[in-house]
């Protein structure tokens, strides 16, 4: 009886879904890493093919960067990492901080331009990768960062990774912003990384929707199965104590937000969308007239921006040139 009950539970686990390893085991951390960061590049290289979902300020780019180091390592052969053009310059930075730049970084347009590969770590922006002008045949291994391009099926990038990144032998994603509730996404990723095939996925986790194909809805008693597998080849992390590391330097201040109003009085006559003159500006306004409104009071803000830094000139200031929470009163702005 007792064989017969190891023998059943050994066919249950066997109905396990879980993520296969492709990597390798290094044999120690190269760069200056974070507590929490070395955990989980030695999983994602031992995995070999990997999601790294960790929030922002977690240094998902020097991560990124051991993976390379560790992968050139092993293969004696360059390593590809993808992101957007305006996070090449980060990377520069990290590899010479973080790895006092024991590799050359290069950044690359074109992979048929470059006769001889040296053995080092190169970066490309996705507008390349879309056009198809780099082969991911010359790179022992290919991290995507910013990876939520592939969220969506549709587009000529993702087709094109899915299509010819594949072939590459270690393949990781990094993001800080998945969608744990879009399904697509995250199906994205493990095709892209080959932990599944998508069909087995698509028909093992969810039901089936005949008005949409698009819209998929997890089975009721399959939602813990599916995260367990997920966290097979993808870690989350918010903060370094999610996997039991100090929080020091993450824990910031409580954050006193002051609203500051802004008049804007004018003597000219205020017409409505008819053309008709009116007392009040109208509050009920489309998007267009909130984003024309933005751009009608943006010297106010600006002003009143630099007058209230004025008053205190020896702090350090951070100002976000995104607009922040705009609310349209009677006769002012907040900014």
């Amino acid at each position: 009886m007792e064989t017969k009950n190891k023998d059943y539970v050994r066919f249950l686990e066997n109905k396990i879904v879980v993520a296969e390893e492709y990597g390798f085991e290094s044999d120690g951390i190269i760069g200056d890493l974070l507590p929490h960061a070395k955990p989980i590049t030695q999983w994602c290289l031992k995995g070999g093919r990997r999601a790294i979902f960790a929030s922002f300020g977690l240094t998902k780019t020097v991560m990124q960067l051991e993976l390379a180091y560790q992968c050139i390592r092993k293969e004696n052969k360059p390593f590809l990492i993808c992101m957007p053009l305006g996070v090449v310059g980060e990377f520069k930075r990290d590899n010479k901080e973080f790895f006092n730049a024991e590799l050359d970084l290069e950044y690359i347009t074109d992979t048929d331009n470059i006769d001889n590969y040296d053995v080092k770590i190169y970066v490309t922006n996705y507008e390349r990768v879309r056009k198809g002008d780099i082969d991911p045949a010359k790179f022992c291994g290919v991290s995507f960062d910013e990876a939520s391009i592939l969220r969506n099926l549709a587009t000529e990038t993702t087709n094109y990774v899915l299509t010819y990144f594949k072939k590459v032998q270690y393949r990781f994603v990094a993001t800080a912003t998945p969608t744990p509730n879009d399904y697509i996404e995250i199906l994205n990723y493990a095709d892209f990384l080959g932990v599944i095939d998508r069909g087995h996925a698509l028909t093992r986790f969810f039901k089936r929707d005949s008005t949409s194909a698009g819209n998929l809805t997890l089975y009721e008693n399959k939602e813990q199965e599916f995260w367990q597998w997920v966290s097979t080849w993808a870690v989350f992390i918010n903060k370094p104590s999610d996997l039991g590391f100090s929080d020091e330097g993450y824990n910031l201040p409580k954050l006193h937000i002051h609203e500051i109003e802004v008049e804007n009085l004018t003597d000219e006559v205020i017409i409505n969308k008819k053309g008709e003159p009116i007392l009040f500006k109208d509050v009920t306004k489309s998007l267009v007239d909130v984003s024309r409104e933005k751009a009608d009071t943006v010297e106010l803000r600006v002003n009143k921006t630099f007058e209230i830094v004025s008053q205190y000139p020896f702090r350090a200031w951070v100002i976000f040139t995104f607009w922040l929470r705009f609310k349209i009163l009677t006769s002012s702005y907040r900014i």
